[in-house]
């Protein structure tokens, strides 16, 4: 009976004190999920923005090497055509040469 007389004693309030702290525990365990994922959350953007670095590094080290090709290929095409012009200018002499005329 005495379990019987505090229902009575507790007027509805042992719902009440029930559904908060039921309430309570939902909140705590929301709060605790939402500091975990905001912990996640700023290792992602660290580790984003690390890679957008890198990426940037990457994009001047393929500028550098592309103008690097783009020199050398002209340089080269230059020394193709000195060597084709010289050639040219070669034929018919009476020094003996390794090329024929029109030889590149």
């Amino acid at each position: 009976m005495s379990g019987h007389y505090h229902i009575r004693s507790c007027g509805g309030h042992c719902s009440d004190h029930f559904f908060f702290s039921t309430l309570k525990a939902a909140v705590d365990y929301y709060k605790e999920a939402l500091d975990r994922i905001s912990a996640e959350l700023a290792q992602k953007q660290a580790k984003l923005t690390e890679v957008q670095i890198r990426r940037q590094q990457m994009e001047q080290e393929i500028a550098v090497l592309q103008d690097t090709y783009n020199c050398v290929a002209k340089s080269l095409q230059e020394a193709k055509i000195a060597r084709a012009e010289t050639a040219e200018s070669n034929c018919g002499t009476a020094r003996p040469t390794h090329y024929s005329c029109g030889a590149k």
